[in-house]
This record gives structure tokens, sequence and C-alpha cells, in this order.
């Protein structure tokens, strides 16, 4: 359950473990000639929610 310490350390190492992949994905292409999809996937998010 949600109240369970362990239960909330297993979804706070899920949560480091996923920004990690995100900031690895975003920053893997240092060449210019290359476009990385990721990057530019996060740079150019909106929120078509709200809306």
């Amino acid at each position: 359950t949600a109240d369970d310490p362990a239960y909330e350390l297993r979804n706070r190492h899920l949560a480091n473990q996923s920004i990690h992949l995100l900031l690895i994905l975003s920053n893997h292409f240092t060449n210019d000639a290359h476009r990385n999809p990721y990057r530019l996937a996060l740079l150019h998010f909106t929120d078509t929610q709200g809306k």
C-alpha cells in the first residue's frame, strides 16, 4: 500500500531511475549534425490537455 515505507522507497527509486534515463537519452548526442529526437521532444513539449 501507499503507507508502506518499502513501497514509497521502491517508487522513489523508480522515479530516480526514470529521470536519469531521460537525462542520458536527451544528452546522448553532442554532434550538431545528428538531431537527438529525445532532446527535441523534451524541448518542444507542450501541454495539450490544458487547452
